[in-house]
C-alpha cells in the first residue's frame, strides 16, 4: 500500500502492526494507532493461532523489506494482509 493509501486507513477498520524490533522502535517511535509486536512474535502468534483475522492488517516496518516478506506468510495463512511500502522511512517521520 502507498503512502497516501496508508494516511488514510481508519484504525477502526484495520489493525496496524509495527513489526519492527524494540531498539528501532527507541529511535523511531510508534505511529499513533499502531500495534508493536515484533516479527518474530508476529510469526508465533500466526502459528498458535492467537493473531486475529477479524480485521485487516497492515504492517509496518523501518524499509517495507521485512512487511513484504511477512504478508506474504500472513495471505498464506489466511490473513487479509498489506504492508507499508516503503516503511517508516517513506512517511519521512
Amino acid at each position: 500500500m502507498t503512502k497516501d493509501e496508508f494516511l488514510k486507513l481508519d484504525p477502526e477498520k484495520v489493525e496496524i502492526i509495527d513489526i519492527r524490533e524494540d531498539d528501532e522502535v527507541e529511535s523511531i517511535p510508534l505511529l499513533r494507532n499502531t500495534t508493536h509486536i515484533p516479527l518474530s512474535t508476529v510469526i508465533e502468534r500466526v502459528k498458535n493461532g492467537s493473531l486475529m483475522k477479524d480485521k485487516p492488517i497492515v504492517t509496518v516496518c523501518r524499509s517495507g523489506r521485512r512487511c513484504q516478506i511477512l504478508n506474504e506468510f500472513l495471505v498464506d495463512n489466511g490473513y487479509n494482509a498489506q504492508y507499508l511500502e516503503g516503511g517508516m522511512i517513506s512517511l519521512d517521520y
